[in-house]
């Protein structure tokens, strides 16, 4: 349908919510700019999700006037918000986004290793180390570096975690809505992917060497 289509839709099924229920939807479409997932089996998402369910294409009719896409994954349980263009992405910093390539190859791991009913769960402890791993880094990643670039991934509600993050026993949710961010295949292209930040590393280090 056209955007024109789509907002006469939207504008006719919401002129006949009552006065809670346009609260309600306006509370949910805030919740979903502002976090990007809501996942049903995250204790403070389930009711969210199953009230957005039903009115899954007025949603959908609201989000496109405003550019936006929108995913639904009922097996998984997620409810997805991304821009159709560029321009509202987060942009991640070179920590940030390897980070986030090991939450997703650790999911990709674990997952093969517990039931769909199971949450995927991992550590701080294991995340610094894979970290370690990687050869990217020649000192470890202060503590509240590795602080804050959890709780930007809680806050989309990529992962979900409680006590504190420098103990590195803490246990860190991975929610299955790191899929829809990172969406390789198989661990090879994960390893690829990581692997891709060393080689430009070694890129610009020729470079300053040439100069």
């Amino acid at each position: 349908m056209s955007l024109a289509e789509n907002s006469q839709h939207f504008y006719l099924a919401y002129r006949h919510f009552e006065e809670k229920e346009q609260e309600q939807f306006a509370m949910l479409a805030n919740r979903l700019l502002t976090r990007n997932f809501i996942c049903r089996d995250h204790e403070k998402d389930k009711k969210n999700y199953y009230a957005i369910i039903p009115n899954q294409k007025m949603f959908e009719n609201y989000f496109s006037i405003l550019n936006y896409e929108m995913i639904f994954d009922k097996t998984l349980g997620v409810i997805g918000l991304y821009p159709a263009n560029s321009l509202n992405r987060l942009s991640l910093t070179k920590v940030q986004s390897i980070a986030l390539l090991i939450l997703r190859k650790l999911y990709f791991k674990k997952q093969h290793e517990i039931s769909l009913i199971d949450k995927i769960a991992t550590s701080s402890e294991e995340i610094y180390q894979e970290l370690f791993a990687t050869g990217l880094f020649e000192n470890s990643i202060p503590k509240t570096e590795f602080k804050q670039i959890i709780q930007l991934f809680k806050r989309h509600n990529l992962c979900d975690y409680s006590g504190e993050l420098t103990d590195l026993e803490t246990i860190i949710i991975i929610q299955p809505s790191i899929i829809y961010v990172v969406s390789t295949k198989t661990l090879e292209e994960l390893e690829q992917q990581i692997q891709t930040y060393e080689r430009k590393e070694e890129v610009i280090d020729e470079e300053t060497d040439e100069d």
